[in-house]
């Protein structure tokens, strides 16, 4: 049947391009929830990314500073930690070369060796390693001639970042000194 009034069009909703403004609704709501939800996805990847490169960094920097102390503790003699007297301290001290080192955890938190004075400490950790804990153990071994002394190094390590402060790591290394005195 044939429209006489508009003889053009064969129907009175013949098609016309466009939405109506319920699936115009209905399609921008599910884009926003969609968006919502990509957005948040993001966000947190974002978040996790950080919290891992900044334990990654702490857990760099205090590899680097047990390999330095690793090193020279391998050459150094005559060991021994405070308190006196307890297997295990807080603080290590030794001779290397004719230097006399020491090794301690300051008030901030940080890794310190003794200058070459004796009297002051310099940083061995970046101010964004907080070290929780370090404790040093000196083990003696007797087995016929005088063994090397070997020193246990436990630390417990984490950031200063505010919201990093509930991740630590826990690393644990021993080092043997290379003064072997064979007794006859």
């Amino acid at each position: 049947m044939k429209n006489l009034l508009h003889p053009s069009r064969s129907t009175p909703h013949a098609s016309r391009g466009g939405f109506t403004v319920v699936e115009l609704l209905v399609s921008m709501s599910v884009f926003v929830v969609l968006l919502a939800i990509v957005s948040n996805v993001f966000i947190a990847s974002v978040r996790t990314q950080r919290t891992l490169v900044a334990l990654m960094a702490v857990n760099d920097n205090v590899s680097q500073a047990l390999e330095q102390m690793a090193r020279e503790i391998r050459t150094g003699h005559n060991f021994w930690i405070e308190p006196a007297g307890s297997p295990w301290g807080d603080n290590l001290h030794f001779t290397a070369g004719v230097a006399s080192v020491a090794y301690r955890v300051s008030t901030d938190g940080i890794l310190e060796r003794s200058g070459d004075d004796g009297t002051t400490f310099l940083p061995l950790t970046s101010r964004n390693v907080r070290i929780v804990t370090a404790k040093f153990g000196l083990v003696h071994q007797v087995i016929g001639f005088s063994a090397p002394s070997r020193i246990a190094i436990v630390l417990e390590v984490g950031s200063k970042h505010q919201e990093l402060q509930g991740f630590t790591t826990r690393l644990q290394t021993t080092v043997s000194a290379r003064d072997i005195k064979c007794e006859a």
